[in-house]
């Protein structure tokens, strides 16, 4: 078996096998991508919990609001437990279990998590989504992640570039050679050409507070579901295509 030789500060050389520096490198980044993709739901659990507690402490509590509240939080920190078991099976070597879903339909049940971040953004969203798609096989709750990330990441855009009409465009269609396409496109800041062939890289982020881990799980993902990811940044509009196999 390989190994490598690590030095501790002592000087004293410590020999690991180069499987259990793979396994500390795969827990770094799972490590890293959890904490990147829970930062979502748990700002979302902040907020509506300080919405609460201003409800609470009115004169006359809003006993509806506050109900309605609750289950926002409770069905954000269900997001973020899926969030987790999903990055771990996809961590892990092992298949994971899959199902057939309706992708059009998997989009528009996250799309309440991205609206207060639309609406920060004083964005447009527009659904150009295909009801009839025949269904995925796979792991739904990876697809929803997936579509989560590049929604985000184009919220992210329009808040760094303000155009006059700020807008960000979802579209699926069927190509009609057993694969179905996701689109995501925005008319934000775009990317710069001499960045745009490293966006998918681990670490690597066009944003200066940006941990560069998002595009990478969404590469992991499709990859995951034998699918391709690509993207374009010209003429003011930016694009992220993902084809996906139907019968993964």
């Amino acid at each position: 078996m390989t190994a490598h030789k690590f030095h501790c500060s002592e000087g004293v050389g410590l020999d690991i096998p180069l499987v259990h520096v793979n396994r500390l490198a795969t827990l770094g980044v799972l490590a890293a991508s959890i904490a990147h993709e829970i930062r979502q739901p748990l700002t979302a659990i902040r907020l509506e919990a300080g919405a609460i507690q201003r409800w609470i402490n009115r004169s006359e509590s809003n006993v509806a609001e506050i109900s309605e509240g609750l289950c926002r939080i409770k069905d954000q920190s269900e997001r973020a437990e899926q969030v987790v078991r999903s990055l771990w099976s996809l961590m892990r070597p092992a298949p994971t279990a899959r199902q057939r879903f309706q992708l059009s339909k998997a989009i528009e049940e996250l799309l309440p998590l991205v609206e207060a971040d639309i609406k920060q953004a004083e964005a447009v969203l527009r659904l150009d989504l295909d009801s009839a798609l025949p269904d995925l096989h796979g792991d739904c709750v990876q697809i929803q992640q997936l579509v989560l990330n590049l929604l985000l990441n184009a919220v992210d855009a329009l808040k760094r570039r303000r155009c006059e009409s700020p807008t960000i465009l979802v579209r699926t269609r069927n190509r009609g050679d057993s694969t179905i396409t996701l689109e995501v496109e925005d008319n934000g800041a775009g990317i710069p050409p001499e960045q745009l062939s490293r966006i998918f890289e681990p670490f690597f982020s066009t944003k200066s507070d940006g941990m560069g881990l998002g595009l990478a799980i969404c590469r992991s993902i499709v990859a995951s579901h034998n699918g391709t990811i690509q993207a374009k940044s010209d003429d003011g509009l930016t694009s992220m295509a993902v084809c996906l196999p139907l019968g993964a």
